[in-house]
Order: C-alpha cells, then structure tokens, then sequence
C-alpha cells in the first residue's frame, strides 16, 4: 500500500487477551503513518465464514478501502473470498497471522499478501522455560520475545524452528 490508504481491521473474539493484543499493536504502527486510516474494525470471531459475512458489509460501508488485516488467518481467508466475490481482489491487500497451510497457499495463489508465522512450538517452550524459572525461585524477564516470522509470497516454504 505505500504507506498510505483506507485498512479494514478485522478483530477476533471481543475482549479476548489474543484480539486485544493483535489489534492494538496493528492500530500502533497503521495510526504511525500520517497517510494511512483506519476506516473500520470489526470482529470476525475467530471464523472463517462470519469474516466474510463481516468483510461483504464493511465493503459496501467503505467502497475506497485499499487494505485489510485480519489477526488470524481464517478471518484473512473469509476476507479473501468477501473481496473476490466483490470483483475487488485485485484492489484490496489482505494480511493475516499464523501461516497456516491454507494462508500459505493462498499466499502462493496471490490471494494472500501475508501472514506472519507466530512459531507456537518456541511460544510454548518459552512459557514453560519460564515457569520452569519461576518455580525454582529465579528471576524472569518482564516481556520474553519468541520468534516470528512475517510469510510473503518470497518466503512463503520458509519455517521458523
């Protein structure tokens, strides 16, 4: 998108820690740019079929939107199939997160922008390690970052282990 045009959020379950989270940080870099607007967020419920349904209404209330970013990619992919039903995929980005199979394949398809690969093994292992610290009396960091790698049509076989 160049830095610039209208996104679409699209929220996973209300009040859920992961939505929240996800849709903050998306909010803190898009508010970032001075050229780029969030016309509209909404949640999708974590589902495939009711983001589309979500998607098929925010496209008529925001005809001009350029861009869209889902915080899972089942949501992403309803939003996929909203955008070509409307005769728009060649209009509007889609990004999502997990990298999933199904992302990725999209992604090969060029319907997919990307998603971003989270790695749940190094999640895990890392909040165990940390337990594991935290049981035998040591210090653990405030904020532990895992691995995460952001899928694009360049990389989009590569994996994070």
């Amino acid at each position: 998108m160049g830095y610039k045009g209208k996104v679409i959020l699209i929220e996973g379950v209300t009040g859920a820690q992961n939505s929240i989270d996800r849709i903050g940080g998306a909010r803190e870099v898009i508010e970032s740019y001075p050229d780029m607007e969030i016309v509209a967020s909404q949640s999708g419920d974590m589902n495939r079929a009711k983001a589309m349904e979500v998607m098929q209404n925010l496209l008529q209330a925001h005809p001009d939107v350029q861009g869209v970013y889902a915080i899972n990619d089942e949501m992403a992919l309803g939003c996929v199939e909203a955008i070509a039903a409307a005769g728009r995929s060649d209009q509007i980005i889609v990004g999502g997160c997990d990298g999933n199979a199904d992302a990725r394949t999209a992604i090969r398809d060029d319907k997919l922008a990307f998603s971003c690969d989270l790695v749940p093994y190094d999640q895990g292992y890392q909040a165990v390690a940390a337990a594991a610290k935290i049981v035998n009396g040591e210090e653990v960091e405030e904020r532990v970052v895992t691995k995460m790698l952001i899928i694009d049509k360049d990389n989009v076989d590569e994996t994070v282990n």
